[in-house]
């Protein structure tokens, strides 16, 4: 029976440390994904806020 209780708890440590793994690898991905955003949030530049004047936008058909 001691065995058998051992077992269980052996068992047990190894789910939640397969869990824990899960976790920490989609922390890891999530990341990745937000840094890759940020870079192609960066990348497209700023529009500048200053004056438009009359050459920023194209005639009208």
């Amino acid at each position: 029976m001691f065995e058998f209780e051992m077992h269980q708890l052996h068992a047990a440590d190894l789910h939640r440390e397969a869990a824990h793994h899960r976790l920490v690898c989609a922390v890891g991905k999530a990341r990745k994904a937000d840094r890759a955003r940020l870079a192609r949030y960066e990348a497209e530049g700023r529009v500048s806020a200053g004056d438009p004047g009359p050459d920023r936008f194209t005639r009208a058909a």
